[in-house]
């Protein structure tokens, strides 16, 4: 589990969901990482800062784009 230091030291590396359609304050964001049985999934959450407090909004397969926009960014 990371702690909230290591999020804000590494949330340059998530991505930001700017559609109108899925604003959200705070701001929702996502990233892609491997299950432990090597499915990828794209996880998209909020972190209220006020609290200290990650949400989780969803987990699913990521399409093609988004695989090579993420991996292509790192």
């Amino acid at each position: 589990h990371k702690t909230i230091d290591e999020y804000i030291a590494v949330k340059s590396q998530f991505f930001e969901d700017e559609r109108e359609e899925h604003r959200t304050d705070p701001s929702t964001k996502w990233f892609i990482s491997e299950t432990d049985s090597g499915r990828l999934l794209k996880i998209c959450f909020m972190f209220y800062e006020d609290r200290q407090k990650f949400a989780i909004k969803s987990a699913f397969e990521p399409n093609k784009a988004e695989i090579e926009m993420f991996f292509k960014a790192k």
